[in-house]
């Protein structure tokens, strides 16, 4: 039978962050400009880095959620989660009754509501 260290399966998790940043940071780069430029290259993979750690864990394994978990971190903030005003994400992450990809799904469709609705704030 073969078992994974700890020491192992903390490295493979650190190399598959490592690999989503570099394919995520130039698809998020062209979405969110100003992230790039504040980080600058390095700076905004290890940004990347951070949120895919981060959203492993809240239970988003799958590289598919998880780069939907960054996307609204790269829109909201870092963190967003614990944030007053985006009430909406702690009872999404909470909830018992959605899975990690509905999670992700439902994240996305909230961040995309507030984005729209700041937006529709700010004057012409």
């Amino acid at each position: 039978m073969l078992n994974i260290r700890t020491v192992q399966m903390d490295a493979f998790l650190e190399e598959r962050a490592r690999r989503m940043a570099r394919d995520l940071a130039p698809v998020l780069g062209e979405s969110y400009p100003s992230l790039l430029e504040q980080w600058g290259g390095p700076g905004f993979e290890a940004f990347i880095v951070a949120q895919v750690r981060h959203a492993a864990t809240l239970g988003f394994d799958r590289e598919g959620d998880a780069a939907k978990y960054v996307n609204v971190a790269c829109a909201l903030g870092s963190g967003f989660e614990r944030l007053a005003r985006y009430p909406w994400a702690p009872k999404i992450l909470a909830s018992s009754s959605l899975t990690a990809s509905g999670k992700a799904e439902r994240l996305t469709y909230w961040a995309r509501r507030e984005l729209a609705a700041s937006a529709q704030a700010e004057p012409s």
